[in-house]
């Protein structure tokens, strides 16, 4: 494809002169070379796409990001209601009657430019992703060769800034002080859970993970667990949570280690389980390991109430804006400060890749190593001998 000057009806044109892939020529006159270059990059896009592609071509935005949805089926449920519910209210009514085909990376880029002045950033964000979620399916369709939006995000800067990540989970994460005086506190105001809340700092087990965990799950001899699930909570229209099991973040189980005390606290809290089943007329042994007295899942709700009412009695006292979250924080923040290496944390903490981790809890890092280029050094016989 190729774009040149010429003159029509004595007026200057901008020609796109191009092949189609069934071998037909054709040419566009235009009065701007930049339209002339916008139409060949569309053209160039449109060629390369299959001749005959499973869906049809005239299929507009609103019919396929219904089949995009409903196809992921690697989306929770909680996951594809947000797109849904991003995509009725903000999308549809803008895009809707757009075909997939005709989608354009400039319009895409100046509607969101425009919500930044209407909405917050994260609900911005969210419209990229669900935008970017139906035209990746797009690809995979066959309606488009590549995704238009690929880096619009950062082009827009629609992520959370590192620094301002670092600092927000600095906030949350407690310092060695203040995990052991929750502890304590815990141990004494709710000693129910007292036992969940010390496993889940010790392992950076995350809130609906460790209400997850079977006692299946657990082999104190070999001093690991296994992260196979989660309790994920969606909110109905009463105040109540509705939980249900799911897959973990990412949807991956992994394995993670046990510290010599949280092995002591599961034994005994395992041991302790058995008592409790006589006592509170437990037909069955509860599946959770860390269980209601009723033998259910752990209300999230109830959970937080109970620890904040922790902070509120602990002596010294703590902020009241820790959250069972910011134990899994605590957990990387303590190993990364004890000089433990990163990769290890990001594999414990079950994030995809490394480059997670140091962007989250890169604040903890420490960059010098004293003494650490020593092992280049030659041994002193060896630079001895080499002097002549």
């Amino acid at each position: 494809m190729k774009v040149s000057k010429r003159l029509k009806r004595g007026r200057q044109r901008w020609t796109a002169d191009y092949e189609e892939c069934a071998g037909k020529r054709v040419q566009k006159l235009f009065a701007t070379r930049e339209a002339a270059d916008e139409y060949v990059a569309q053209a160039t896009l449109t060629a390369r796409t299959k001749l005959t592609p499973d869906l049809s071509t005239a299929i507009t935005y609103r019919e396929f990001s219904e089949r995009a949805f409903r196809v992921r089926t690697h989306l929770k449920p909680r996951t594809r209601a947000g797109y849904e519910h991003i995509n009725a209210r903000h999308l549809l009514p803008v895009f809707g009657a757009m075909r997939v085909r005709d989608f354009r990376r400039a319009t895409v880029r100046e509607f969101l430019a425009t919500q930044r002045d209407r909405y917050a950033k994260n609900t911005v964000r969210l419209m990229f992703a669900t935008l970017h979620l139906v035209m990746a399916e797009a690809v995979e369709a066959g309606l488009v060769p590549a995704n238009p939006l690929t880096g619009l995000g950062r082009t827009l800067h629609l992520g959370t800034r590192k620094g301002v990540r670092q600092e927000d989970v600095r906030v949350k994460a407690m310092t060695r002080a203040q995990r052991d005086t929750f502890l304590a506190s815990a141990e004494r105001v709710q000693p129910w859970w007292a036992p969940m809340w010390t496993v889940q700092v010790l392992t950076g087990l995350r809130p609906g993970e460790v209400y997850a965990l079977h006692e299946a799950d657990l082999d104190l001899d070999a001093c690991t667990l296994r992260v196979a699930r989660t309790l994920a909570a969606d909110d109905d229209e009463s105040e109540a949570e509705t939980t249900y099991e799911n897959t973990p973040k990412g949807n991956r189980a992994r394995t993670v280690d046990l510290s010599a005390e949280a092995v002591t606290v599961l034994r005994a809290h395992l041991a302790r389980r058995k008592a409790e089943k006589l006592h509170r007329g437990w037909r069955e042994m509860p599946e959770a390991v860390f269980c209601t007295t009723a033998g259910t899942y752990a209300d999230p709700a109830n959970i937080r109430r109970a620890f904040a009412a922790v902070l509120k009695k602990a002596t010294p006292a703590l902020p009241p804006h820790f959250t069972p979250h910011g134990l899994r924080h605590t957990f990387a923040s303590l190993l990364l400060q004890a000089g433990v290496d990163v990769y290890y944390v990001s594999r414990m903490l079950g994030h995809a890749d490394i480059g997670l981790t140091v962007s989250t809890y890169g604040s903890w890092l420490n960059p010098t190593r004293p003494g650490a280029l020593d092992v280049l050094d030659r041994d002193e016989r060896t630079a001895t001998e080499a002097v002549p």
